[in-house]
């Protein structure tokens, strides 16, 4: 039986690094596909491509760079898989794609569906204040998030929970999903249920341009959620200090506290003295609100655009807060 492995992102590296534990998963395994770091998809959780060179080095694995997986019919032909496995790709994978192994193609999805089809998983499910959040082992189909699932894990989620922090439940959880289940998929014995669609919920798509916008006018506890939500990996919250800057908070303290701290911001020496006085109301806005703050930067607005958010990943700051 022949596997290859999709992903490109840091989620997808860490159950490629728990699979290859297992004999029967290192046999099958031929290959590795990543975005090639020129795609026009943006993954904010993006990993340095040596890590998978590295990784492809020594289980001597083939390793493709790749722009659009629906470019690559032939790539995948090639390959013949049985199975696919796909954990953190952006990409809608194509029908011909996914017919082309003929043990199906699995991934994999963090949220317990049919609730919470959709992208920006861990974004909504912070944003939208659940207490109870899972990953979805199940097999992929030509429409979103909907095909038979094989296994369901869930954890709970803490009211402080931060989009980093979350993360990684995301991951543990995976790879006990693996644990449970990936030696049963190679001996061909594993069973799936089909979703029940109408009990199917949908997140909506989220703009790192748009959406993680602080309204200093909405409540508190709105203005938490978000701050944790659009935390690492993601670019974080932002409130504009200026036409032209912003303050980027990726994580607070709330009050009361035993010792007054100080704000902690990046970058503050590349504010003029105006803008160093609109940062202070903005401050003291969120002092109000109950929070300080201990991790943000100052920035541009272009960091929110498309070339701008790919250089600031590409920089990678947000791994420490994944490992």
């Amino acid at each position: 039986m022949k596997c290859i492995w999709i992903s490109a992102n840091f989620f997808g590296y860490q159950l490629l690094k728990f699979a290859l534990q297992y004999s029967i998963f290192r046999r099958s395994l031929r290959s590795i596909i990543i975005l090639d770091k020129n795609a026009r998809t943006l993954v904010y959780d993006i990993i340095p491509e040596d890590w998978w060179e590295s990784l492809a080095h020594k289980y001597k694995l083939k390793l493709h760079k790749i722009r659009n997986i629906n470019n690559e019919s032939e790539l995948i032909e090639d390959l013949s898989p049985d199975i696919i496995f796909v954990a953190g790709w952006r990409q809608i994978i194509s029908k011909k794609i996914l017919d082309i192994p003929s043990l199906g193609t699995i991934g994999f999805h963090p949220s317990l569906l049919p609730e919470g089809r959709g992208s920006s998983a861990i974004i909504n499910t912070i944003l939208r204040n659940f207490r109870k959040a899972g990953v979805t082992m199940y097999y992929l189909n030509e429409d979103i998030d909907s095909g038979n699932i094989i296994d369901q894990y869930s954890f709970r989620i803490h009211r402080h929970e931060y989009a980093y922090s979350l993360y990684k439940k995301v991951v543990n959880s995976g790879k006990i999903l693996l644990k449970r289940n990936l030696v049963k998929i190679f001996e061909n014995t594993i069973k799936s249920i089909p979703q029940d669609s109408s009990l199917a919920t949908y997140f909506p798509k989220r703009s790192l341009e748009k959406d993680n916008k602080i309204d200093l006018l909405q409540n508190a506890d709105m203005i938490y959620r978000k701050i944790r939500a659009f935390s690492y990996p993601y670019l974080g919250a932002y409130v504009p200090i200026t036409s032209h800057k912003v303050l980027r908070i990726f994580r607070v303290r709330k009050y009361p506290f035993k010792i007054r701290r100080r704000h902690t911001i990046k970058n503050i020496h590349s504010l003029n003295p105006k803008e160093k006085i609109a940062i202070k109301k903005i401050l003291k806005t969120l002092e109000k609100k109950g929070f300080y703050v201990v991790d943000s930067l100052v920035g541009s607005y272009k960091d929110y655009q498309w070339e701008g958010a790919k250089g600031w990943v590409m920089q990678f700051p947000h791994i420490k807060y994944l490992l």
